[in-house]
């Protein structure tokens, strides 16, 4: 049975979607109950609480708890029974669409070109994905991107086919509707019927000018497939307080791990001589020099790898790194990606995550190396009204003592002269 803090929730969709589930605790109870997520995580990770709870900070709250989203993915569908259209995200548990005419915290342009599409594809009877008839032409997706700079929108309809019946007048009236607001009209084509959303064909219907956003210190462009934090005002205290708990240097070299477009490393560009800014999906690494150009900034390199690759790359061309800086999907770092950056280890790593229980897991691998301590936790929420909570870690290298430093030599040369027992000398 629902108290009577959900009839005053800010979203009349509250009781059917699953997207914010803590709509119903006050912004201060939200704040709490994820700090206490990550504590939870991490005694379950094995880490002695008490130690935890002395680094682990309050978490930061976001300038905007509702209307921060700056992008929107909808799922469309046609009911089966009464035939209408649905958009929005799938019930929990179930591949049924609950319908979102208007999401609370999405900005609201976002889900007033939204709704105007929606109508229109009902109006103009455009053929919607059912089941595994993926070779029908018809719409599958809709993601719209807003920048809260430039006050408008790009729109992209995922489609099965280039062709598809009525959406060229859907296209059309959102056009004459919105104006100069709408930035891009883009059609990206996936007919594989798994659960990607994109497919790698992309096509502009419209194209009027360059949609831009700004990210902490930087200007970036936001394109249809752009991975940038969907909380544009919170992603600028990130990227500065990553900065601060970095320290001013200067530092030699540093390498920057699932980057996305690279903004953290050109946020920390001014303090490290040179920086390996490592991506693996093609479009953003390329997205990372278009950023660092128009933003004069000459000292970041992208490389289009896997960590672990990035990783090896660094240390066959560059040598150890001062710092590193991970920021990972939820899922968190695969372990050869942990183990290789323990062959050259940095100074400093900053591990930035959105899943609480990866990163415990991750960071109790690291700390049992006996090369680091863990010198601090700040959860940063990026997602209000949702169970998502971001967290910054801050490892640092410990210092030895006398006796770990005499055994690390004494093993070394053990090493060594087991090697040299049976080694040849080549020329």
């Amino acid at each position: 049975m629902k108290t009577d803090k959900a009839k005053k929730v800010p979203c009349i969709h509250y009781e059917e979607c699953s997207g914010c589930p803590l709509m119903e605790l006050s912004y201060p109870e939200q704040l709490k109950k994820k700090r206490g997520d990550l504590l939870n995580a991490f005694e379950a990770a094995g880490f002695p609480g008490a130690s935890i709870k002395k680094i682990l900070k309050e978490t930061r709250g976001s300038p905007k708890t509702l209307g921060y989203r700056n992008k929107a993915k909808w799922i469309l569908q046609e009911d089966t029974k009464s035939g209408e259209l649905k958009m929005g995200i799938y019930k929990s548990g179930t591949h049924d669409v609950v319908d979102i005419p208007q999401c609370s915290v999405h900005a609201p342009l976002i889900n007033e070109v939204s709704l105007h599409i929606k109508e229109n594809l009902r109006r103009e009877k455009v053929p919607i994905s059912e089941g595994s008839d993926f070779q029908k032409p018809s719409v599958r997706y809709l993601i719209v991107r807003y920048s809260f700079r430039d006050k408008k929108v790009i729109c992209v309809f995922v489609t099965t086919k280039k062709v598809v019946a009525g959406l060229d007048r859907v296209l059309e009236r959102l056009q004459a509707a919105y104006g100069e607001r709408i930035v891009a009209l883009v059609q990206n084509i996936n007919d594989d019927p798994g659960n990607v959303l994109l497919g790698e064909a992309n096509r502009f219907a419209m194209k009027a000018g360059e949609l831009t956003e700004q990210m902490g210190a930087l200007r970036v462009s936001v394109g249809p497939l752009s991975f940038l934090q969907v909380n544009s005002a919170q992603a600028a205290y990130l990227y500065q307080r990553v900065k601060e708990l970095l320290g001013k240097g200067p530092y030699k070299q540093g390498l920057d791990l699932y980057s996305g477009v690279g903004l953290m490393a050109m946020h920390l560009a001014s303090s490290t001589e040179k920086i390996l800014s490592v991506e693996e999906v093609g479009p953003a690494a390329l997205e990372g020099v278009t950023a660092a150009r128009r933003n004069k900034i000459h000292n970041v390199l992208q490389l289009c790898a896997d960590a672990h690759d990035g990783v090896m790359t660094f240390h066959n061309e560059w040598g150890k790194p001062d710092w590193v800086v991970l920021n990972p999907p939820r899922k968190g770092c695969e372990p050869r990606v942990l183990e290789a950056l323990l062959q050259k280890p940095p100074g400093k790593i900053v591990y930035v995550s959105c899943g609480p229980k990866s990163l415990a897991r991750d960071l109790k691998f690291l700390t049992e190396q006996g090369r680091y301590r863990l010198v601090t936790l700040e959860p940063v929420d990026m997602f209000p009204q949702t169970a998502h909570v971001e967290c910054i870690a801050v490892l640092e290298e410990r210092k030895m003592s006398r006796d770990e430093k005499a055994n690390k030599k004494a093993s070394r040369t053990s090493r060594h002269s087991k090697k040299s027992k049976g080694s040849k000398t080549l020329h």
